[in-house]
């Protein structure tokens, strides 16, 4: 109705006489969902469940008040997000050998798990892990994408064939780079997890911590992805109806190859936002792998 996009539903019912009609034909429909959104955080706006999910204007919406103003994510050329600005750089294994029998055992333990291989370890790990040699559980949780949670999860099958590996081939481990120091980041770590838990707004968890909402999404993927479970579920009931979750979970489930985002930007770039389709990405991690 806004954009003046005319369907057949729309004809049927005279939508084109309608005061709004056409308002904001210039803009697209990315953006306007966008502002829709936004509308229904901040409570101008609601889902009515009983009404096949329509919108509506609420009680706060109508009180002829202009809204206060509020910034709306610009759209993106998804052509150039292979920058390596979103994407973590791509780790170039040194022992194809290894590299392949971790591929193999990664793929009998998502068989065993039902998950799928990628929601085990991901590419950048398992090639970490041919390049590093991680012996023990303790190294295992320092490659990148791993964590405690993660390696004690799946960790011991895929330790104990490196160090099977190592012994048969004699080789002498990277001692530096098995022992790389990493970053301490668990106080950040908790204060997130205890907020989620509370159900802040991510707004507030953000400024909190001094952190732009891109920096608390980050945060949140390192966590996750280490292997604990987030339950943000409260964040995206609001800005997200059921059907695109598991619309989103579906393809990643049986359709990803490497569950990136790049690959949920090519399948539904043109449907959601990225910070949208980073969140449910981070859900379906959260849920099926941890």
């Amino acid at each position: 109705i806004l954009r003046g996009s005319m369907t057949a539903i729309l004809s049927q019912n005279n939508a084109d006489q309608l005061e709004n009609w056409g308002k904001h034909k210039g803009k697209s429909e990315t953006h306007l969902r966008a502002v829709i959104r936004q509308g229904i955080i901040r409570h101008y706006l609601e889902k009515n469940i009983e009404s096949y999910g329509t919108v509506q204007v609420t009680e706060k919406g109508n009180t002829r008040k202009l809204p206060k103003a509020f910034q709306v994510r610009k759209e993106l050329d998804y052509t150039t997000l292979n920058s390596g600005v979103n994407e973590t750089k791509k780790v170039v294994a040194m022992d194809q050998g290894l590299l392949s029998i971790l591929k193999d055992l990664r793929k009998k333990i998502a068989n065993s798990k039902d998950v799928p291989p990628y929601a085990v370890f991901a590419e950048n790990s398992l090639s970490e892990m041919a390049t590093i040699y991680p012996c023990t559980l303790d190294e295992l949780k320092n490659i990148q994408g791993v964590g405690e949670g993660k390696a004690k999860k799946f960790g011991h099958p895929m330790v104990e064939a490196i160090a099977a590996y190592v012994e048969e081939n004699d080789i002498d481990r990277p001692q530096d780079m098995v022992f790389k120091s990493v970053a301490n980041k668990s106080a950040l770590k908790v204060y997130i997890i205890q907020s989620t838990d509370r159900k802040l707004p991510f707004d507030d968890i953000a400024s909190a911590k001094g952190l732009k909402m891109a920096q608390l999404i980050e945060e949140m993927e390192s966590i996750v992805l280490s292997g604990t479970k987030i339950n943000f579920d409260y964040y995206l009931e609001d800005i997200m109806d059921e059907d695109s979750i598991e619309e989103v979970f579906d393809f990643l489930t049986e359709e990803c190859e490497e569950g990136s985002m790049n690959e949920l930007l090519e399948e539904f770039g043109d449907d959601y936002d990225e910070q949208e389709l980073q969140l449910l990405r981070l859900k379906f991690f959260s849920d099926v792998a941890n």
